[in-house]
């Protein structure tokens, strides 16, 4: 018998075989020690594609290996190229744009990634050379475009050391490169170290009939059509459980909950990043949700502790290093099931064994092909409280 490939909500578990031999991929790998700030990429830092990355297949049997039970269902995605909605490049020394090669630092030309969607390619094309910014994020929600700069390094000994160019000069040459687009550039909103500097660098992605916010600084899955089919199935999942309260630990800006508190379930989200808290208020705000249905907190999930908060259903997604401890502080309420979305295989093999410790087993696992062309998988596990 082979998976049953999903197109939206995985149903009842099928049967599963174990057809490949392989090695894991890279997606399996242990994952590191939690740095100072959580906020952890969750697939290759600049969206550039794999070389030699497995087949969906080979990454699914990889996970069932690494995890010893069966994959219940698989979403593939529906785009295998052309899919990322957010690509990092980094100017050259003439200043041009391009992207860095997986594991290395050298330039990769703009044409060598199958994996960005069109209009992100046009607009690196468009825009010409950058220099003096350290790296150059496009953003798209699937209708507008979003440049945001960074003015920073981002890693090495540059960490936190401003450019030798101000915010003022780099918007100006930010600015021109835009204008010489002409119309197309005039609709391009664009931001600097988090800072508007032109337009509207806000982007509103459409999740589950419903209007999000994206400011420059929030993360975002990269896979908009997979995307839709992950907060779906989370949904349906919800609902069908009927909770009194939702808790959303590591929430972003809502994309897993903030339709089902539209609903009117009630809804504590925690969220490290001030920037994506802020852009869940705002939308929560937009449709009328009441504070005391709603409770939308910056704070840290990883330091979450028992009482904390009033819920019976817990929704995670944590950043690649995984949930660890925390698990163990929600399982002492017993809550009716956890919800967890993980983007590392590895991480959440050692976590299910603290959530066995604590009381709870997987009764379903599916498996999301968010990253095409990657090593990496998204997993949607749900557990119960054993009997």
């Amino acid at each position: 018998m082979s998976r049953r490939l999903l197109a939206s909500q995985p149903a009842a578990r099928p049967g599963v075989h174990r057809d490949l031999a392989h090695q894991p991929p890279a997606a399996l790998r242990p994952p590191s020690a939690p740095a100072k700030s959580v906020e952890v990429d969750d697939e290759e830092p600049d969206g550039h594609a794999a070389p030699d990355a497995p087949g969906l297949e080979a990454k699914v049997a990889a996970v069932e290996a690494l995890l010893g039970r069966g994959v219940d269902g698989v979403v593939p995605s529906p785009k295998q190229t052309g899919y990322r909605a957010r690509i990092l490049l980094r100017p050259g020394p003439d200043g041009r744009l391009g992207y860095t090669q997986p594991g290395s630092h050298r330039p990769a030309p703009l044409s060598s990634n199958p994996l960005a969607r069109p209009e992100l390619h046009a607009l690196a094309a468009a825009l010409g050379p950058l220099p003096g910014f350290a790296s150059i994020e496009l953003r798209t929600d699937g209708e507008r475009l979003v440049v945001c700069a960074s003015s920073t390094a981002r890693a090495g000994n540059q960490r936190g050391r401003r450019g030798p160019e101000d915010r003022s000069t780099l918007a100006r040459r930010l600015g021109a490169a835009l204008d010489a687009m002409g119309e197309a550039g005039a609709a391009v909103g664009a931001a600097i170290d988090g800072r508007a500097v032109r337009g509207d660098p806000v982007l509103r992605p459409l999740v589950a009939g419903q209007r999000l916010r994206l400011g420059p600084n929030s993360f975002f899955q990269v896979n908009l059509e997979l995307n839709a089919l992950l907060v779906d199935a989370v949904q349906a999942r919800v609902r069908a459980l009927q909770p009194s309260r939702l808790l959303d630990l590591y929430g972003g800006v809502g994309n897993l909950s903030l339709g089902l508190a539209k609903e009117g379930m009630g809804l504590t989200l925690i969220e490290s990043a001030p920037g994506a808290v802020n852009d869940a208020q705002k939308v929560a705000e937009e449709w009328g949700l009441p504070t005391s249905q709603v409770d939308l907190r910056r704070g840290d999930a990883h330091r979450y502790r028992c009482g904390d908060a009033f819920f019976d259903l817990v929704l995670l997604d944590p950043p690649r290093i995984g949930a660890g401890a925390v698990l163990s502080e929600l399982a002492l309420t017993r809550p009716s099931a956890m919800l967890y979305v993980s983007c590392n295989p590895h991480a959440l093999a050692r976590d299910l064994a603290l959530a066995a410790a604590a009381g709870y087993a997987p009764t379903e696992l599916v498996a999301f092909d968010m990253f095409p062309g990657t090593p990496h998988l998204e997993l949607l596990c749900t557990l119960r409280p054993r009997a």
